[in-house]
């Protein structure tokens, strides 16, 4: 009687070990099927796909920041370039006036030493 246990508890372990191998080997099979090999280079296609759409999408991102940041730098020179042609204008507009004011009174001097000669 031990021994008809042991044999069955052997013959299970064998029953099990066989199924065991059975299940690897088509694990192993089906890993390396031509469906499953054409699914890994579809999902490997796709994935390259989105990859190459992301990296195109960063960079006009980041084309887009550069611009908005050259547009900024152009607007603050030409805010500056303002200012800078007002404050020359103002300076040119002082320094005119007192040129006419300082000429004006050359002629005013000139006017009446000519009429105290005549």
């Amino acid at each position: 009687m031990a021994r008809k246990k042991h044999d069955q508890r052997h013959g299970l372990r064998g029953e099990i070990g066989l199924l065991a191998e059975q299940i690897s080997d088509a694990i192993k099979s089906a890993a390396t099927s031509r469906d499953v090999s054409e699914i890994r280079s579809d999902i490997k296609d796709s994935v390259r796909g989105v990859s190459d759409r992301v990296a195109k999408a960063i960079k006009k991102a980041a084309a887009s920041e550069e611009l908005h940041a050259i547009k900024g730098q152009a607007r603050k020179v030409a805010s500056l370039g303002k200012e800078e042609g007002l404050k020359a204008t103002k300076d040119l507009r002082r320094t005119l006036s007192a040129g006419l004011a300082a000429a004006g009174e050359e002629l005013q001097r000139l006017a009446e030493k000519l009429k105290k000669q005549a």
